[in-house]
C-alpha cells in the first residue's frame, strides 16, 4: 500500500492549509503545550486559522495504516522577533523532585558505607584468611 503524498502546505492570510493526494485517517493542528486545536477525520485536506493567541501550530497527519507524519511547525514571526511564552515552573514539584534525588543519594551512600565497614570488620576478625576460608 502506497503512503499518501503531500500536495501542498502553505499559509495565506493567517490560514494554514495542507493538501494530500488521498484521504488519511486524521489531520491534526496542534498548538502550544501539545493542545489539539483542530482535528479532521477521513479527509485529504485541512485548514486552520492561525489565531493571534497561537505562538505556533504544527500538523500531524495519521495515515490509514497507522503511519504518522509530523510536520515542522509554523511559528508566529513579525519580521523582528519571535513571539514566545515565558517559561514557568512549579516550585512545589521542583522542591519535591530535588528532595527525592537528594534522599536517594543519601540512602545509596549509607548502604555503600555500611558494606565497606562490614568488609573491613570481616578482615579484622579473620586476618590472613581468604573470604572462602572465613565461612
Amino acid at each position: 500500500m502506497k503512503l499518501p503524498g503531500i500536495n501542498s502546505i502553505f499559509i495565506r492570510n493567517d490560514t494554514i492549509r495542507v493538501s494530500l493526494n488521498k484521504n488519511v485517517n486524521t489531520i491534526k493542528f496542534i498548538g502550544q503545550n501539545g493542545k489539539e486545536k483542530e482535528s479532521l477525520n477521513n479527509c485529504s485536506e485541512g485548514s486552520y486559522f492561525f489565531r493571534k493567541t497561537d505562538t505556533y501550530i504544527r500538523i500531524e497527519i495519521k495515515c490509514n495504516d497507522g503511519t504518522v507524519y509530523y510536520l515542522n511547525p509554523f511559528i508566529r514571526y513579525d519580521g523582528t522577533r519571535l513571539t514566545y511564552s515565558l517559561a514557568t515552573y512549579d516550585i512545589r514539584k521542583t522542591r519535591t523532585s530535588r528532595s527525592v534525588v537528594l534522599i536517594s543519594l543519601m540512602v545509596i551512600f549509607i548502604i555503600l558505607r555500611r558494606r565497606k565497614r562490614k568488609q573491613e570488620t570481616s578482615l579484622k576478625h579473620f586476618p590472613g584468611r581468604t573470604p572462602m576460608e572465613r565461612t
